[in-house]
């Protein structure tokens, strides 16, 4: 999934199925081009929350794959000055779960 405008909280949702949820440990602190993120939080005034909710903070893109095939996915995803990396896991919804959690 592409990270655009509606940030996390509109995009990962758009590709999960209703009995699963994602959730996610990507940190705001952890993001790329922390500064700009920063600044953009400090001047609007507006929580990590909306931040997530607004901006990508740095995660581009999304793609969900096997937890065995995470490290094949990782190694061929980061090339140039790209990064790869694990910002969560999809598991099982729970009846009263939200799609999307931060953990």
């Amino acid at each position: 999934v592409n990270i655009t405008g509606g940030g996390f909280f509109e995009n990962i949702p758009r590709i999960l199925q209703p009995d699963i949820k994602a959730e996610i440990t990507f940190k705001f602190d952890d993001s790329q081009n922390q500064d700009l993120f920063n600044w953009i939080k400090s001047e609007a005034g507006i929580s990590t929350e909306e931040m997530l909710s607004t901006f990508n903070c740095g995660i581009g893109m999304i793609i969900s794959v096997k937890p065995q095939d995470a490290e094949t996915a990782l190694k061929a995803l980061s090339f140039g000055n790209e990064e790869a990396k694990v910002i969560g896991t999809i598991n099982k919804k729970e009846r009263n779960d939200s799609l999307l959690e931060f953990v």
